[in-house]
C-alpha cells in the first residue's frame, strides 16, 4: 500500500494509470487495496460521469501527510538497501 500512496502524491490518478505504475498486483488486489485505503480515510474515490465513465483516486489531507512522512524512509531504502543487497549477493 505504501507504493499506492507514493504514486498518488503526484495528484489524481485513474485506476488503469495506477495499475500500470504500481505493478506487481492484479486489478482485483489493487481494487481491494484502494478500497481499504478509502475506508481508513487516506484515499478518496471519484466517479466521473464521462463516456465511458471512469474512476479517479486521490489522497486525502491525512493520506498526503502519511505519504510525505514515508518519503524519508524511501530515501533511506534507496541509500542503504541497494548497497546491502549488493553485499549479500557478492558475499
Amino acid at each position: 500500500m505504501p507504493r499506492i500512496l507514493y504514486e498518488l502524491l503526484e495528484g489524481k490518478r485513474r485506476f488503469n494509470d495506477l495499475a500500470a505504475t504500481v505493478g506487481g498486483c492484479n486489478s482485483r488486489t489493487l481494487r481491494d487495496r484502494l478500497k481499504a485505503l478509502e475506508e481508513v480515510g487516506l484515499v478518496e474515490r471519484h466517479m466521473l460521469a464521462t463516456m465511458p465513465p471512469w474512476v479517479e483516486y486521490e489522497l486525502t489531507a491525512q493520506g498526503r501527510e502519511l505519504a510525505e512522512a514515508m518519503l524519508p524512509l524511501a530515501d533511506w531504502g534507496r541509500e542503504y538497501m541497494k548497497s546491502e543487497m549488493l553485499v549479500a549477493v557478492e558475499g
